[in-house]
């Protein structure tokens, strides 16, 4: 939460207000134009942890902004041993080093949402991993925009709101039903992807690949990729393809897949590429959204809020290839990334990361669960897991390393069972749901799923 006073970080009673913010799960920063007089109090005792740099500051140029956000990191690290949080208006290369960065304001409505879409990519290729813009804007906006804008938003790494400007307060909850369940379904979505997208978050730290990546990054010899024609789409992470709608109505056109497997996120159709999908149907309630098939998505339980409730299960939400009885096996992983999230002990060693590994063959799927490797000062030394696994035929049986899992019938079921499968043919074509009970950390366990090996439709 960053309150705007004017500019100045004129506050009042804000050591206070932060405690009760900290009550509540949220952190808050300083908003400024003007300086940082008081930043060592603010920061220091008070408890602020980022600093949001504002035009007055930063708006006169290139090295001018890069000394500003510069020094706004410094101001968090010289005053506090946690991790800091700049936000900037602006930016040139440099910046990602110090800041995020929004793309100013605006007003919200389609063409907001289509210009934004190319923004954020062609940012990432200039090396500025993590960027933005307000939800819907500052100004103007309407129900269903703000409805778009924040469902393909929730598949960046930074996502954020701001009122204070518009007729309409810009908060997801403010023009009633059914537009606050749908942005709420879109932000609890989100809070499930965050193992996913902080893995990427320290991929970009690591590489300065970013998280939000333009198809040609993915697809560099793909003749398509190479022009405008997958402007307007995106890749979240290597596997999950986001298309936005940034035009009225309820139809998608020129949708690229390149030459792999798909599977839409939400009904569970596979399709093969390389092809174009138009008159794709989205209602207000869906963004276009398809995995790439080999996909190993981990996921937290939903959640408002990053320390709401025990991250726990990990949900490994897998998506195994379709494979034929002369198909070679297709192996696919994930290296989930870990940290305390807070404080700045992963800069001196203190993570864990855990390897992930699917072996797709006919009729069956082999999913390797790695020992976690590594430490920090929050970590649980009970790991407890979950898969969802997106199968292509009936499950026969399912086995943790030798052992026949037990089947039930509804994976409410599973709530009261340490361990168990239920398959549902009727949920996205196929999903079996596999409970596993508690393991220590630094064990590995190997799920075997059999499943029938029927034709597969592929569009």
């Amino acid at each position: 939460m960053i309150p705007n006073d004017g500019y100045g970080c004129g506050y009042t009673r804000l050591a206070y207000v932060i405690s009760q913010l900290h009550d509540l799960g949220k952190y808050t920063a300083l908003w400024t134009s003007t300086g940082l007089a008081n930043a060592t109090w603010e920061i220091g005792t008070a408890g602020s942890r980022g600093i949001k740099t504002d035009v007055g500051w930063v708006g006169a140029g290139y090295k001018f902004e890069l000394d500003a956000v510069k020094l706004a990191s410094s101001l968090i690290e010289d005053n506090t041993s946690e991790r800091r949080y700049v936000w900037s208006v602006c930016g040139w290369a440099g910046t990602h080093a110090y800041a995020v960065m929004w793309n100013g304001d605006n007003g919200g409505s389609w063409e907001y949402i289509r210009f934004q879409i190319p923004t954020v990519l062609g940012s990432g290729l200039s090396a500025q991993a993590h960027t933005s813009g307000d939800i819907d804007g500052i100004f103007a906006g309407s129900a269903e925009t703000y409805v778009r804008d924040i469902q393909w938003k929730c598949f960046l790494t930074v996502l954020m709101t701001m009122s204070g400007w518009a007729r309409y307060d810009k908060q997801p909850w403010r023009r009633g039903e059914p537009y606050t369940s749908y942005s709420r379904k879109y932000l609890k979505l989100k809070m499930r992807l965050l193992p996913y997208q902080y893995t990427y978050s320290y991929i970009a730290h690591t590489t300065g690949t970013p998280p939000a990546r333009a198809t040609v990054l993915e697809y560099p010899h793909d003749p398509i990729a190479l022009d405008n024609t997958t402007a307007y789409q995106f890749f979240s992470g290597e596997w999950l393809l986001v298309a936005p709608m940034f035009e009225k109505g309820d139809r998608r056109d020129g949708i690229y897949l390149p030459a792999d497997e798909f599977i839409d996120y939400w009904n569970g159709t596979r399709y093969e590429g390389p092809q174009t999908i138009n008159n794709y149907y989205a209602p207000l309630a869906i963004l276009p959204v398809f995995v790439k098939a080999g996909a190993i998505i981990p996921m937290w339980p939903a959640m408002n809020y990053f320390y709401e409730l025990p991250r726990v299960p990990i949900t490994l939400d897998v998506y195994p290839p379709t494979i034929s009885a002369s198909d070679d096996p297709r192996v696919s992983s994930f290296t989930l990334y870990e940290d305390d999230g807070l404080s700045r002990e992963h800069e001196k060693g203190a993570f864990a990361q855990q390897n992930f590994t699917m072996n797709a063959r006919h009729g069956v799927v082999e999913l390797v669960i790695g020992p976690l490797v590594g430490s920090y000062k929050t970590i649980n030394d009970t790991r407890f897991y979950e898969v969802t696994a997106h199968v292509t035929g009936a499950v026969s049986d399912v086995l943790q390393d030798s052992n026949a899992l037990p089947q039930y019938t509804t994976v409410e079921d599973l709530e009261f069972v340490n361990q168990g499968y239920v398959y549902d043919a009727s949920d996205r074509r196929g999903v079996v749901t596999v409970k596993l009970d508690g393991l220590h950390r630094t064990q590995s366990t190997t799920i075997f799923i059999h499943h029938a090996t029927g034709t597969t439709n592929i569009a």
